[in-house]
């Protein structure tokens, strides 16, 4: 019982980590590349910050598409666009 409820904290913490887009978690993510090129010692806060605003822009794109998706589910594809040809 009582890892299961740390279980549960540890989760909830990893995501108000990863919501708030917290120094820790945006270097343990540099870090967790496939292929890192940055050491612990290579992040300025200029870089932390580029990789914050990269996560941030991913997140909206995803969220973009997500609600383009249900538009043109519902038929409203194309509304309050411009056709430019």
């Amino acid at each position: 019982m009582v890892n299961k409820k740390r279980s549960e904290e540890n989760r909830q913490y990893i995501r108000k980590r990863s919501a708030e887009l917290t120094d820790s978690y945006i270097r343990a993510l540099l870090l967790q590349s496939r292929h890192p090129v940055l050491q612990e010692s290579d992040m300025t806060p200029e870089v932390i910050e580029l990789k914050r605003q990269q996560v941030r822009m991913k997140r909206n794109l995803k969220k973009h598409k997500e609600t383009e998706n249900e538009s043109y589910e519902h038929g409203k594809s194309g509304e309050g666009c411009y056709n430019l040809m």
